[in-house]
């Protein structure tokens, strides 16, 4: 046995790695769910990346004409494949269907001439439509039993219920069973995908969501159920900030693949901040990834060349992509796997959220978000990339919390920016409010921006409740005032 890919994007992620071959696997679901559409996309990009030699066997449903005439809007589809003998097709006609015993002896000369890798039978329902339930059973277990010798992934499609597959005499009987139906999720109606069994594979459970395009299905696993991939030992390192200051602050900078989350109002500079770790890294080799879900690419760049940091060049060489796509668009797994894609197309070793507010926006369950930018940590850790996150604070001053949705949870290091009034005048603020795994500056200190860039100053020496937003001479500063010291 070997494992051999599915050729649907997203689904080796939740087979674990792909179908194992030899095997029989049911793909069920009502009319219009994309069986066709998943058994020949199989089937064609199998003949086109694997070099396999595929066999698709229509059961007269509609006829063959109309069917290639459909998939040929599809880019997977390449009707010179028949003429090369990499794609073979012969029907399962009305005539044969009345003699359904006679089936299994007509593929069976079929296979044994083609010799194929990887075989669709589409659908199977109307092969057993003459026969008495005994019948049928008998007749499933002699066609499954053939199957199972012919040293082929072959994929059988049905037209079932979601809700009955598993009843069918013909579910028991295969090595998998996939469903393709609709659900809906947070008042959306969307396409799914779900494995109900699938033998000798750790598969990952529930419904997967999936968008039908020109390139055919793509499927989006689950991201609260991805697990995480097994890396090699990451090396306990310091990243620098980009800011001297704040390094000195962190004991010597940011720890590698620990997520950063940097909170405050509008206008703090969290942005900058951002855009400081990226450009620090990319700038000395390593590969960045920067999301933004309020500006658009060419006002990043022209942000960050206002501070001295020239990020076109950066772009040019392939250190440094800029992505502006809005979660609130795309439905949260769809998102996640872009973000995946887009990490591996650099191998980013760098990635900024700016910001995390939106995600919330777009994950409104604070379970769900939590669930959600976890399993994303999880999947940057296996690769090495460290995640900055900047997070919008509604208020200004006053009293501030750093996260609704319990997001700074899954933070390693916290960073807070606000702003305080002091002698009637609005100064920026700056505390590290924790990091894990190593000490770190307890002050509270000022920081400007700059032309330059963010430039973090003393410490607040002279005031106390800074953080409460109501500032206040400290008892030090009072006592010396009163006494004239």
């Amino acid at each position: 046995m070997k494992v051999v890919s599915s050729y649907i994007k997203g689904l080796d992620e939740v087979l674990n790695g792909g179908f194992i071959k030899p095997s029989t696997v049911l793909v069920a679901g009502t009319t219009g769910t994309g069986k066709t559409i998943f058994s020949m996309q199989s089937l064609f990009n199998a003949a086109r990346e694997g070099e396999e030699i595929c066999v698709f066997i229509p059961v007269i449903s509609e006829p063959p004409a109309m069917i290639d005439n459909f998939m040929a809007s599809f880019s997977f589809y390449d009707p010179s494949f028949y003429q090369q003998d990499k794609m073979h097709t012969f029907t399962i006609d009305e005539n044969l269907l009345e003699r359904p015993h006679e089936i299994l002896a007509f593929i069976e000369e079929k296979i044994k001439e083609i010799r194929p890798d990887r075989i669709v039978v589409d659908p199977v329902n109307p092969i057993v439509y003459t026969l008495e339930e005994k019948e049928r059973r008998k007749f499933w277990f002699k066609f499954t039993g053939i199957t199972k010798g012919w040293n082929t992934l072959t994929v059988l499609t049905g037209e079932f219920l979601p809700e009955e597959v598993q009843k069918q005499t013909i579910s028991y009987l295969t090595d998998g069973v996939i469903v393709l139906g609709e659900t809906m999720i947070e008042n959306q109606t969307l396409n799914y995908l779900e494995i109900k069994k699938m033998r000798g594979t750790d598969i990952i459970k529930g419904k997967h969501v999936l968008r039908f395009s020109s390139d055919g299905i793509t499927l989006f696993p689950r991201t609260t159920a991805v697990k995480k991939p097994i890396a090699g030992e990451i090396k306990e390192e310091r990243l620098k900030s980009g800011i001297g200051e704040l390094d000195q602050m962190l004991g010597g900078g940011f720890l590698r693949s620990r997520p950063i989350l940097i909170a405050g109002g509008a206008g703090t500079g969290k942005s900058t901040f951002g855009i400081h770790f990226i450009y620090e890294g990319a700038k000395n080799g390593e590969p960045g990834l920067l999301f933004s879900y309020d500006s658009e690419p060419e006002e990043l760049i022209r942000d960050a060349q206002k501070i001295g940091m020239d990020f076109q060049t950066l772009i040019d060489k392939g250190l440094l992509k800029i992505i502006s796509a809005s979660p609130i668009e795309s439905y949260p797994d769809e998102h996640a796997l872009m973000i995946k894609d887009a990490v591996k197309e650099i191998d980013a070793k760098r990635v900024v959220f700016d910001s995390i507010s939106d995600l919330e926006s777009a994950i409104p369950d604070p379970i769900k978000i939590r669930n959600y930018v976890s399993s994303l940590i999880a999947f940057f850790g296996s690769v090495g990339a460290t995640p900055f996150f900047t997070l919008e604070s509604p208020k200004l001053t006053g009293d501030v919390q750093i996260s609704e949705k319990g997001v700074s949870y899954v933070a390693n290091t916290i960073i807070f920016l606000r702003y305080v009034e002091i002698s009637s005048e609005m100064r920026k603020a700056l505390s590290v409010l924790k990091m894990r795994g190593s000490d770190h500056d307890k002050e509270i200190r000022e920081f400007d921006i700059t032309e330059k860039g963010i430039k973090v100053k003393l410490p607040f020496k002279q005031y106390e409740g800074l953080m409460s937003g109501s500032p206040r001479k400290s008892i030090e500063e009072r006592f010396a005032k009163a006494f004239k010291l």
